[in-house]
């Protein structure tokens, strides 16, 4: 694997053709925030807009997101339905926000009186990580309840799993005690092992045919033989 990125990053978001991150960065002796793309077919990285990436974050009625939250970059957001979107701040607090950008949703999700960490959207529904727990869950937006629950204390399925993604039928989670990977095939639930690194890994993304691991050092691209 090849690292491109050796900074911790404060957020990052794939989207078709690589991804865009925030990352601190210091001019004129001021530490500041600066907004990054990752151009995937030319492995380039070039300085974008707070605009260009508050517009991938939240879609384009972003600035009525962004006045309700406060906060916009150390929360995660994905679109949900049908021109929505959902936004989680860490220890579970999620908005729901309509086509709009209105507010039609706030509250908190929690499995076990134990909060969510993480989260990736299918179709309707939301897979989220519940480190305290050892399980990833599926929670209904729309039933307000989670409707299945992979993993638990007494399993060996995850550990302290963190960070989660999803790309067409495959979930991937991320293991912070034991520096895994683990995938869960959505269409029969299945659960294999997929990567283990020598470091803790925070987050692992497919982003059409190449995949990234956020690790504790950096962002690597992974090669074929990874």
């Amino acid at each position: 694997m090849e690292r491109i990125i050796s900074s911790e990053l404060l957020d990052i978001i794939p989207h078709a053709s690589g991804f865009l991150f925030a990352e601190k960065t210091v001019a004129d002796g001021e530490a500041k925030v600066g907004f990054f793309s990752f151009e995937q077919a030319k492995r380039e990285i070039f300085p974008i807009t707070a605009k260009t990436y508050l517009t991938h974050k939240f879609g384009e009625k972003y600035r009525k997101i962004v006045d309700t939250i406060g906060d916009f970059i150390s929360c995660s957001a994905a679109p949900l339905g049908k021109g929505g979107t959902i936004v989680l701040f860490e220890g579970g607090e999620i908005y729901i926000f309509d086509p709009k950008g209105n507010k039609s949703w706030t509250g908190s999700i929690s499995y076990a009186d134990e909060p969510i960490y993480d989260f990736a959207v299918d179709g309707k529904e939301v897979w989220c990580t519940v480190p305290n727990c050892n399980a990833i869950v599926c929670y209904s937006p729309a039933e307000s309840r989670v409707t299945m629950r992979i993993g638990g204390n007494n399993s060996a399925v995850f550990s302290d799993p963190k960070g989660i993604s999803k790309t067409g039928d495959i979930i991937y989670v991320c293991n912070a005690d034991t520096n895994t990977v683990r995938t869960v095939n959505v269409s029969d639930y299945s659960v294999k092992d997929y990567h283990t690194f020598k470091e803790p890994v925070k987050n692992y993304y497919k982003i059409a045919d190449t995949e990234y691991a956020v690790l504790k050092s950096g962002v690597y691209i992974m090669d074929e033989d990874d």
